[in-house]
């Protein structure tokens, strides 16, 4: 499980444009199986941008080590 607090990008998609927030919405608790992606933040003009490329090229993918380690 995580909690994460999502951004309010009035529906715009990071992957697909430049896109900035102010504020955020509230808080959620989800599976961590149900993340697809991670993306970054960087702030720029009092305002935060979001740094997401992941256009089907590349994905996040969290695997278990062998069990022989």
């Amino acid at each position: 499980m995580a909690h994460i607090i999502p951004c309010n990008t009035a529906g715009r998609d990071a992957a697909l444009e430049p896109t900035f927030y102010t504020t955020m919405t509230a808080p959620v608790v989800v599976d961590l199986q149900a993340i697809s992606a991670v993306v970054g933040r960087v702030k720029t003009c009092d305002r935060w941008g979001i740094i997401d490329r992941s256009d089907g090229k590349a994905r996040t993918v969290f695997v278990d080590p062998p069990e022989d380690e």
